[in-house]
């Protein structure tokens, strides 16, 4: 890029700790760490990390006029930037620094990370000393990132020099603004394995995150009639498409301060596009994002937020919140035994039923076909009694390799009505030597 003195503007990715700063700059030193290896759960000794650089060179080429870094402490990618009328720089890449710079007021579960990586969009002014707020478009690329080749197509491109951007990834689109008001409605995640999402399914559980939009300190809601409530009392209230939600409590769904967890009415099936409408404790509009609306789209519940590794066995799948044939929850230290019956537990697997109801006894079979594809063999799928309709128990028998040895860990995916669960998934299984 050539700015309205004829400087020349270079911007990128580096992998160089020793890439040429000058003094006063945005960022005179690289913060990332050793890069990140999925596919293996560590990091990689063998080189540096990925970050950005933002590089202005005079207009003859024999100097610099700056020179800066741009980036957090994890991996993150610079793709594109652009000119506005006063030469400031607009950048817009791929984060999974949870520091990125300019990131302001974002909770812990919207921000960037190795496992969901972020596009963001930001400005660095002409001199390269200033950064704005970052912007972060949350839901549109999904749980691989660098290790599957995030292209530069995947991330944001700079639609003018007003601070407008637009990104598409696997058929979702988003757009960000530098200059949108901040709201305290930050984004949106799946209540099963905390993804950001864009779009959302009739009876999908979801996690509402930002600031000060739920009641402090969180609040158990009961039953009434074997239905949950649609707000806290007096408290925070959540609205789709004009349709009430019903907000939950549980061990594993809670509400808080910055976090309201619901399930989507079962009324909005049929719409397109629907609009998410949050109102405080005080009855004072939180915010509003739009969302495009699926038939379906279960996500089994995970334990932690990232791939699952264990004693030196390092994964790309992620830990089921699965119960043992006795009962206790699976882990690397409490693993199922080889042959045994593992429950877990699903998201949405496309259902319907009344808005808030609590499953109840007897259990009821689900009426869609399951596969699973992996070190698992399906045995049932059935309503959870005491859980809220949406949420599915899944049983699964664990089996063998063809050694005659249990892969340790088990690692599976499952179909659920013709439609694949987002996740990789895996339980712990004791080695049989």
């Amino acid at each position: 890029m050539i700015d309205g003195q004829g400087n020349a503007i270079l911007a990128g990715t580096t992998q160089s700790s020793d890439y040429p700063t000058t003094p006063g700059v945005f960022q005179t030193a690289e913060f990332a760490g050793q890069p990140y290896v999925p596919s293996q759960d560590i990091f990689d000794s063998a080189g540096p990390a990925y970050t950005g650089y933002v590089t202005k060179l005079n207009a003859t080429g024999t100097g610099l006029i700056f020179s800066t870094y741009l980036g957090g402490s994890a991996e993150d990618m610079l793709v594109e930037a652009s000119l506005d009328a006063q030469d400031n720089i607009y950048v817009v890449g791929l984060a999974t620094s949870p520091d990125f710079p300019g990131i302001f007021g974002v909770p812990d579960g919207c921000r960037p990370s190795q496992v969901h990586q972020v596009p963001y969009l930001t400005r660095l002014s002409a001199d390269g000393s200033l950064l704005s707020a970052t912007q972060l478009a949350y839901g549109v690329v999904d749980a691989q990132g660098f290790d599957a080749g995030i292209t530069p197509e995947s991330a944001p491109s700079v639609a003018d020099g007003e601070g407008n951007a637009s990104v598409a990834f696997n058929g979702s689109l988003a757009s960000l603004s530098l200059f949108a008001p901040a709201q305290r409605f930050v984004c949106v995640t799946d209540a099963g394995d905390h993804a950001p999402i864009t779009q959302i399914a009739p009876g999908e559980l979801l996690e509402l995150l930002g600031n000060n939009i739920g009641e402090p300190g969180g609040m158990s809601v009961q039953p009434v009639n074997g239905v949950i409530p649609v707000r806290f009392g007096d408290g925070s209230a959540v609205k789709i498409h004009g349709i009430a939600a019903p907000i939950l409590y549980s061990p594993i769904l809670y509400s808080s301060g910055d976090q309201i967890n619901i399930q989507v009415p079962y009324e909005i099936a049929g719409q397109t596009k629907v609009t998410l409408e949050i109102d405080d404790p005080n009855g004072n509009a939180a915010g509003t994002l739009e969302f495009s609306v699926v038939s379906s789209q279960p996500r089994a519940f995970i334990s932690g937020t990232g791939y699952a590794s264990c004693n030196g066995n390092y994964t790309t799948s992620f830990q089921a919140l699965a119960l043992n044939a006795d009962g206790s929850f699976n882990s690397c230290s409490n693993p199922a035994e080889v042959g045994s019956v593992v429950a877990l537990f699903v998201n949405d697997p496309g259902t319907r039923g009344v808005t808030g109801a609590i499953a109840v006894i007897p259990a009821t079979p689900l009426a869609l076909p399951v596969t699973v594809s992996g070190e698992a063999q399906f045995v049932s799928a059935e309503s959870d009694p005491g859980s809220i309709n949406s949420v599915w128990a899944v049983k699964l028998r664990l089996i063998p390799n063809s050694n005659g040895v249990a892969m340790q860990p088990a690692e599976f995916t499952l179909t659920i009505g013709g439609v694949p669960v987002q996740d990789p998934l895996l339980v712990w299984v004791q080695s049989q030597q």
